[in-house]
């Protein structure tokens, strides 16, 4: 969520805040860009900018998790 307000800002719209409902738990949490937020949201773009810019991709590095990941075939390819 926080990305869309991150998104929002860039665009010009100021002074935004979100909404998260959660209707089986009955719960809502209101949701604010943080100046922290927005470090960590354009130090992420920097390193995903980064990665595309190479020629080559980054070396696949097998971890525990990565059998059961969604994306396996993907990597491992």
């Amino acid at each position: 969520m926080k990305y869309y307000l991150y998104y929002l800002k860039q665009r010009g719209v100021e002074g935004i805040t979100g909404k998260l409902d959660y209707p089986l738990l009955k719960e809502s949490v209101e949701v604010t860009l943080t100046q922290e937020d927005e470090v960590e949201i354009e130090r992420i773009l920097s390193e995903i900018r980064k990665v595309t810019a190479e020629d080559k991709p980054p070396v696949y590095e097998s971890k525990r998790i990565c059998r059961s990941c969604a994306y396996f075939d993907l990597c491992v390819i």
